[in-house]
Parts: C-alpha cells; sequence; structure tokens
C-alpha cells in the first residue's frame, strides 16, 4: 500500500491493526471496543536510513512515543527505528 507520506532518515510509517475481539481458542472479549491496538503496527514505508531488519509488510511492537496520523478509517504511526522493541510476523488482522 502507497501512501503520500515517506519517512526520512531513520523512522518508520507504521499502520495500526485492530485489536483482537476473541482470544485464539474463539472466546469473544465483550469489553473490547473495535478500536486500535496502540503498540502493535504493520510496516507500511521505511526512511532511507533504516536497517534491513525492519521491512514493509513486517508486523512490529512498538514503544509509544510516536507521532499519530488518522487518514479516513486508519491510523498510522510515525516511529523510529529505535522505538521499534520486536518484530512480530505472526498471522494478524491487517
Amino acid at each position: 500500500m502507497k501512501t503520500k507520506i515517506k519517512p526520512l532518515k531513520n523512522y518508520v510509517l507504521l499502520k495500526a491493526l485492530e485489536k483482537e475481539t476473541k482470544t485464539k481458542s474463539g472466546i469473544h472479549l465483550p469489553n473490547i471496543e473495535k478500536n486500535t491496538d496502540s503498540e502493535r503496527g504493520i510496516v507500511i514505508e521505511t526512511g532511507n536510513e533504516c536497517s534491513k531488519y525492519v521491512k514493509v509488510d513486517d508486523i512490529v511492537i512498538f514503544s509509544l512515543t510516536t507521532s499519530t496520523i488518522e487518514q479516513a478509517e486508519d491510523i498510522y504511526y510515525i516511529v523510529r527505528e529505535d522505538d521499534i522493541v520486536a518484530i512480530a510476523n505472526y498471522p494478524v488482522t491487517k
């Protein structure tokens, strides 16, 4: 997915992932609002100084010191590559 936002240097553009509303075993979590999970995102674009470890389409866990951009119904974050604490490439709802 291309956006009109291109991060510079060591910044990464992430799209927020939706919160899970049920557990892996199928139990519904009734008190979970259909909102975004502020600690997980999918990499949309990387800056030109980012390492080879963070790639487009990676699912990552990041710290919450971010800039937030809302576009239509989607929420995007711009984070420093250093704020990404883990790559978690497992199946999730995009």
